[in-house]
C-alpha cells in the first residue's frame, strides 16, 4: 500500500471517529469546556467592536457639528456685512436727499385719483372735497407721472411725463454722486429726453434722473434712468434719452400732490 493511500485512509478513519464520538455525545463536554473558555474572549471582542463603532459615530457627529458651526459663522458674517452695507446705503441716501433738498412725500398731502381714461394723457376723478390746481405734480410710488393741465371740482386731465408739453427741471445723479442739471421733455408718448446738460458734465447709462425743486414739485421725485447719452463735441449741450420705471398702461390709480 503506497503512502498516499495510507494518508487518505488515516484521514477518513479520523473523521469517522470524530463523527461517531459526536453521535454518542462523547465530545459534548469538550465543546462546552471550549465554549466556556472562549466566551469571555468573544464577549470582550464584541464590546470593543461596539465601543469602537460608538466612538467613530461620535467623532463623525463632532465633525458634522463643527462643519455646521463653521457654515453658520460664515453665513452670520455675510449677513453682518449685508447689514453694514444697508446701513451705509441708508446713510448715503440720507445725505443725497439732504443735498437734493428733497422732502419726503409723506410730508405732503397726496390726493388719490382714479384713472378713468388714457386717451391723450390720462383723465382722473377724485373726492370732490379735495382741492386740485393746474400744474400740480402727479406721482405713483415716488415716480413722476405728469402734471395737471386742467381740472374741475372732482376731475382732472394729466399730461404725462412723456408728453412734449411736460418740461421739468431735473437733476441727474452721476457715478460720482454729483448732481448734474438738465431739462426733461416728453417725446410724444415714446419716451423722455433730458437736454441742456453742460458738455463738461460726466453722465452715463443707468444714471438716476429726479425732479429738481420747483413750485409744486418736491425735489427728488424719480423721473427714470438714462438709457443713452447723445454727446456731440461741437454742440453747446449734450442730451440723454431717459426711460421711466413706470408701466403707464398698467396704472389704475395715481396721486396728486396738493
Amino acid at each position: 500500500m503506497n503512502g498516499t493511500l495510507r494518508t487518505s485512509l488515516a484521514i477518513t478513519l479520523f473523521w469517522a471517529i470524530i463523527y461517531t464520538l459526536g453521535v454518542i455525545r462523547i465530545t459534548e463536554p469538550i465543546s462546552k469546556s471550549t465554549l466556556f473558555v472562549i466566551a469571555p474572549l468573544m464577549h470582550a471582542t464584541n464590546r470593543i467592536r461596539i465601543q469602537t463603532k460608538n466612538e467613530f459615530a461620535v467623532f463623525t457627529e463632532a465633525r458634522t457639528i463643527t462643519s455646521k458651526n463653521k457654515a453658520l459663522q460664515e453665513q452670520n458674517l455675510v449677513l453682518r456685512n449685508e447689514v453694514a452695507q444697508l446701513n451705509q446705503f441708508q446713510e448715503e441716501n440720507d445725505k443725497l436727499r439732504a443735498q437734493l433738498g428733497a422732502p419726503e412725500l409723506d410730508k405732503f398731502k397726496l390726493i388719490p385719483a382714479k384713472i378713468i381714461s388714457k386717451d391723450n394723457g390720462i383723465s382722473v376723478v377724485y373726492d370732490k372735497n379735495e382741492s386740485v390746481i393746474k400744474g400740480s405734480v402727479v406721482v405713483y410710488k415716488n415716480n413722476f407721472i405728469g402734471r395737471v393741465i386742467n381740472q374741475t371740482n372732482r376731475s382732472a386731465s394729466i399730461a404725462l411725463v412723456t408728453d412734449p408739453s411736460t418740461q421739468m427741471a431735473v437733476n441727474i445723479i452721476n457715478n460720482d454722486k454729483k448732481i448734474v442739471k438738465g431739462i426733461s421733455t416728453g417725446q410724444f408718448g415714446t419716451g423722455i429726453t433730458v437736454d441742456r446738460i453742460e458738455q463738461n458734465e460726466n453722465i452715463s447709462k443707468g444714471n438716476l434722473v429726479v425732479l429738481d425743486k420747483s413750485p409744486g414739485a418736491p425735489a427728488g421725485i424719480v423721473v427714470g434712468e438714462i438709457l443713452e447719452v447723445d454727446k456731440i463735441e461741437s454742440d453747446l449741450f449734450q442730451r440723454a434719452k431717459v426711460s421711466s420705471f413706470i408701466e403707464f398702461d398698467s396704472l389704475d390709480t395715481v396721486f396728486i400732490i396738493q
